[in-house]
C-alpha cells in the first residue's frame, strides 16, 4: 500500500511540474514502470500509462470504468 501511495504522488507532483508525455517524464516513470524492461532505451510501459493517461484527462469522463466502457482500443497485428 505505501508503494501506491508513494507512485500516486510521485505522479501527481511529476504532472505539476512537467508535460507527462515529455521524455524526462517517461524516464522517470520508467524506473518504476520498466525495471525488467529488456528493450535498450525504451520504456514501453511507461510511454504506454504516460499516453493512457494523458488521453483520459484530455477525455470529458471522470469516472474511469464509463470511459474505460466508451473507448475504442486500436489492435494492430505487427
Amino acid at each position: 500500500m505505501l508503494v501506491a501511495q508513494f507512485l500516486t504522488s510521485f505522479i501527481l507532483a511529476l504532472m505539476k511540474s512537467i508535460d507527462i508525455r515529455s521524455e524526462s517524464a517517461v524516464k522517470l516513470l520508467g524506473e518504476f514502470l520498466d525495471m525488467d524492461s529488456t528493450e535498450s532505451g525504451r520504456r514501453p510501459n511507461a510511454e504506454h500509462f504516460a499516453h493512457e493517461l494523458y488521453t483520459y484527462l484530455r477525455s470529458p469522463y471522470r469516472d474511469l470504468a464509463v470511459y474505460d466502457s466508451v473507448i475504442q482500443i486500436r489492435t494492430y497485428l505487427i
